[in-house]
């Protein structure tokens, strides 16, 4: 799954979703804790593709459509209060090649940076898959 992430230190993450129509997988808060210890910043994920790690096309498509989507809502999060950094964050899997690439339309570019939204691709090492 691939994620919409805000995230900042006086971030008042509570008080931002109480109004908002976009729906987070994860809350986090400095005082929560996370394993063996606390988490380092406050914010929240919000899944915006449940695409597989080798669909990017899929994945791209889902973001142009919640970008669009959540346009204005997402504009109100990134001049939010206390929000340091947004961004979509690609979930891809890892390949079994000397080189490979993945190419981002302009049109997501455009939309994500015309909103202030950061891209990150996170690459993962291959599912086993069953014969």
């Amino acid at each position: 799954m691939s994620v919409l992430r805000a995230y900042g230190d006086n971030f008042d993450v509570d008080a931002f979703l109480e109004t908002s129509d976009i729906e987070p997988c994860l809350i986090c808060h400095t005082e929560d804790k996370r394993g063996k210890g606390k988490w380092e910043t406050n914010g929240f994920n919000a899944v915006f593709t449940e695409a597989e790690f080798d669909d990017i096309e899929t994945q791209i498509n889902d973001a142009i459509a919640f970008l669009q989507k959540h346009e204005s809502e997402l504009k109100r999060l990134v001049s939010y209060s206390g929000v340091e950094r947004v961004w979509l964050d690609f979930a891809l899997e890892q390949r079994d090649a000397f080189v490979f690439f993945d190419t981002l339309p302009a049109k997501l570019l455009a939309l994500a940076g015309n909103l202030g939204i950061d891209i990150e691709m996170s690459y993962y090492p291959p599912s086993k898959k069953e014969d």
